[in-house]
């Protein structure tokens, strides 16, 4: 009888605003409800979700033979000495952290084809998976006016392009978000990668990302899906992006389903590797 694999997430406490927190802490939820053992290592979880907590000497018992531990990229070597690892590429290694070095036996998957990894050899897959929020995020029809603004990962670039008066987001959670969103006019993104960009959008903000020297707006497009409509990159684009908004949703639904497949492959190839 073929060998059924135990993943262990190594995850960060679940927070709301933190992408990497919530899709560690997804793809945990997501292998639990597929039948599988799924832990998420010494992290506060979304009580929400599947998974299980697991403490250093809970992990101790469990057979390595059949642990696959799931790394995201800004965590160096193999703090949990399994036998089998898989690299999530949750950024290019370095810009959030971690040294992009790892053994010729892991395994690496890309959440996004955006971010880079020098030992491509590695790499098995993409694996994206993300909650988007669709029903949520709405335009409630309220009276909108001025701006809102997010530094976050783009606080590297001339932060000039936003109103003294316009309210910063960064750090609020998805609640007050709705409301900022439904009564600022626009939004405006420094951090070029943000889904807050995809969220304000959806909730009826002209939303803008600020673009970075390298990288052109098909570029940008292409290997970030989610930004595919309704999101526009530079203040050039505020036109189109304004009219594709009402594609936004439905495209989503359809990389949701796109996504998902991508999970199966990766939970095929890590039952490979155990079996």
């Amino acid at each position: 009888m073929p060998k059924k694999p135990v993943f262990v997430v190594w995850g960060f406490p679940y927070h709301e605003n933190s992408g990497g927190s919530v899709v560690l802490h997804q793809l945990s939820h997501e292998i639990a409800a597929l039948g599988f053992e799924s832990y998420i290592y010494n992290a506060a979880k979304n009580p929400n979700l599947q998974g299980t907590p697991i403490t250093h000497e809970e992990f101790k018992r469990i057979d390595l033979d059949v642990c696959i531990v799931i790394y995201a990229e800004c965590i160096r070597g193999n703090p949990l000495g399994a036998k089998h690892v898989v690299r999530w590429i949750l950024n290019t290694p370095g810009v959030m952290g971690g040294d992009g070095i790892y053994q010729d036996t892991d395994m690496a998957f890309l959440y996004s084809p955006f971010f880079t990894l020098e030992q491509k050899h590695l790499i098995k897959g993409e694996l994206c998976l993300f909650s988007h929020d669709a029903e949520f995020f709405k335009d409630l029809k309220m009276p909108r006016s001025g701006q809102c603004v997010a530094i976050r990962k783009g606080r590297h670039k001339e932060l000039n392009k936003h109103d003294d008066t316009a309210l910063i987001v960064d750090g609020m959670m998805n609640a007050e978000l709705l409301e900022v969103f439904n009564k600022k006019q626009t939004f405006i993104s420094y951090d070029h990668v943000t889904f807050l960009s995809v969220q304000a959008a959806l909730s009826g903000c002209v939303s803008i990302v600020i673009p970075p020297e390298d990288l052109s707006k098909e570029s940008w497009r292409s290997s970030i899906p989610a930004f595919k409509y309704g999101v526009a990159y530079g203040f050039n684009d505020i036109e189109w992006a304004v009219s594709t908004q009402h594609l936004i949703k439905p495209h989503l639904e359809e990389l949701s389903k796109k996504n998902y497949e991508s999970f199966l492959n990766f939970i095929e190839i890590c039952s490979n590797k155990i079996a």
